[in-house]
């Protein structure tokens, strides 16, 4: 859940940036295939940046770690990166009451996904944007995906959620 999002008014109607889009980023089946979607945009009425905005991020089991894909990325409209906000620091905060934790984390400025561990497995988490990257264009701060690392059973090995690591250079490409 988030603590708001923003809904765009368009001639053809409207856009709902919701983050119930955010763990969809590949159709898997005969090609790994990019699933275009809006990213999470938090509302901008009172608060255009989100600086303070967050989402309770609850696990099927217990994680500790997150992936994010921080801004608008999309590959078929590089720009969309820089023309928006992107979020420059976080603090995500267990709301595990068994694992309190809170962490502070600093995204670096392009395309990638960010990998954030935990110092323990926790069932819920909140992360909440502390400070963004201005986007050239609009004062509003998106994020692409929030996804999780898991672990294979029979090889034991780390992947990245949602298809690998991919990264972008600076121009989205």
């Amino acid at each position: 859940t988030a603590s708001s999002y923003y809904v765009e008014k368009t001639r053809n109607g409207t856009i709902e940036y919701i983050p119930q889009t955010l763990s969809a980023l590949f159709s898997l089946g005969m090609h790994c295939t990019w699933i275009r979607h809006t990213p999470w945009v938090p509302g901008k009425e009172n608060n255009p940046s989100g600086i303070g905005e967050y989402l309770d991020i609850e696990f099927d089991k217990k994680q500790d770690n997150l992936v994010i894909l921080n801004g608008y990325v999309d590959p078929f409209k590089h720009y969309l990166y820089k023309a928006n906000n992107r979020i420059k620091k976080a603090v995500i905060t267990s709301l595990d009451e068994e694992n309190p934790f809170e962490i502070e984390y600093e995204f670096e400025d392009y395309v990638h996904f960010s990998e954030i561990d935990f110092p323990c497995e926790v069932n819920k988490v909140r992360f909440t944007i502390k400070e963004v990257y201005k986007g050239e264009k609009w004062d509003d701060t998106c994020i692409t995906a929030v996804i999780t690392r898991w672990e294979e059973d029979s090889k034991k090995e780390k992947h990245v959620g949602g298809g690998g690591g991919y990264a972008f250079d600076d121009e989205g490409n």
